[in-house]
């Protein structure tokens, strides 16, 4: 019914090349078409969350902001089942809020990425850039003043890049460990 749900995915990748190359433009355009042409799938949640956080980036909080209002429906529920696309949707959100200093609402999505930590077992999850998990939840974690609790979740991601090995996130981990220091 939804076909091989493919050129989102094809799409997606291009604006990831894009996204970090620097050409942001020609990312959102890639980015806006995979939303476009997202298939109903488990995979929902893929597509508006990786144009929020372009768009986080890109210091445009309105357009940011409308489109997580659209979508929110799309972040995993406590308790209950959820799809690939929900969790990808919370990891890729709460890097996109904190950019935006919507720290309290990143903060808000940390139970969601314990939970995913915890019933998962998923070290990283999202295809595009292999976003590690408790990198998300160490930012959530920092965005909520709990220290500790983002300072173990760091040591754990940075453990994470290095055993995988996965040298782009551990770049990441790195940046965003710096900045709560």
């Amino acid at each position: 019914a939804v076909g091989l749900a493919t050129p989102e995915h094809s799409l997606a990748w291009l604006g990831l090349a894009k996204f970090l190359g620097g050409e942001w433009e020609e990312a959102k355009d890639a980015y806006s078409t995979a939303l476009e042409t997202e298939a109903d799938t488990g995979m929902v949640g893929w597509g508006w969350s990786a144009l929020f956080e372009l768009l986080a980036y890109m210091g445009d909080s309105q357009a940011a902001m409308g489109l997580l209002e659209k979508h929110r429906h799309t972040i995993p529920q406590l308790d209950q089942a959820n799809t690939c696309g929900s969790w990808v949707a919370a990891l890729t959100a709460v890097e996109g809020l904190v950019v935006l200093g919507e720290l309290e609402q990143a903060a808000k999505l940390l139970p969601a990425i314990e939970q995913c930590i915890e019933r998962t077992g998923v070290v990283c999850i999202e295809f595009r850039g292999g976003r590690l998990v408790k990198r998300a939840a160490a930012i959530a974690a920092a965005a909520a003043g709990d220290w500790a609790r983002a300072e173990k979740y760091f040591r754990e991601a940075r453990r994470d890049a290095e055993n995988i090995p996965h040298v782009v996130e551990h770049a990441h981990t790195l940046r965003f460990h710096g900045k709560m220091l």
